[in-house]
């Protein structure tokens, strides 16, 4: 299982991928599958933010032979639609178009029809290959609000190992919704919620970007 950073790391090298693929004339259906590999990890990342549900594979349920009952593939679909349904729509359009791309999974002709007979580059224009990313992949991004989880990972709470670890990130992210939410925060409103060490360990951490929580106003 992958930690937060990770995964990000992950989308946004596909997406540079992406974006490179989908503006050559000779390789831009490849765009089309290294957009939705980018939404992969875009997704993965925001799931690792959720404690019931950390990464797919992970979380897969098993039936009472102890065997699971989804593929990865199936219940990520499955979290999609239960956890982020606005971005469900533009995922289904990432997932297809990049089978069809890939695998020329074309949908099943009509009675009497002949099946397809178009390789990708001749079924997808480069346009298609451009709008997924500038629309489908954009939404996606967008819709799943990872904003907060970046501030938070550039402060070092989404490493494995790294004090105070994903712990903290898992409530901080419980608990606030946006970098401002959290520095509007004074030392004294944390500890309904914190630990005096957590607080301390917050502290340090936005400390070294050069950023501080907000003070009671009787010590400005």
């Amino acid at each position: 299982m992958a930690v937060f950073s990770a995964h990000i790391c992950q989308a946004e090298h596909n997406e540079r991928v992406a974006n490179h693929l989908a503006g050559s004339p000779e390789m831009y259906d490849w765009g089309i599958t290294a957009a939705f590999y980018s939404a992969i990890h875009y997704l993965e990342a925001k799931f690792f933010s959720l404690p019931s549900v950390l990464h797919t594979e992970t979380s897969i349920p098993k039936g009472p032979d102890g065997k699971l009952e989804y593929t990865a593939h199936a219940w990520r679909q499955q979290l999609i639609l239960a956890k982020f349904p606005q971005v469900y729509k533009a995922f289904r359009k990432l997932r297809e178009n990049s089978e069809i791309a890939r695998y020329l999974s074309y949908a099943q002709p009509a009675p009497g029809q002949s099946p397809y007979a178009a390789p990708a580059m001749q079924f997808f224009s480069q346009r298609d290959a451009q709008n997924m990313l500038r629309k489908e992949l954009r939404d996606l991004k967008s819709g799943v609000d990872i904003a907060f989880c970046q501030f938070l990972c550039s402060l070092g709470f989404g490493l494995t190992g790294s004090p105070p670890g994903p712990n903290l990130f898992h409530k901080l992210v419980g608990n606030f919704r946006s970098r401002d939410e959290l520095l509007a925060q004074t030392p004294v409103t944390l500890t309904r919620r914190f630990s005096p060490a957590e607080i301390q360990a917050i502290e340090q951490a936005l400390s070294k970007q050069g950023l501080s929580l907000s003070r009671p106003k009787d010590e400005e």
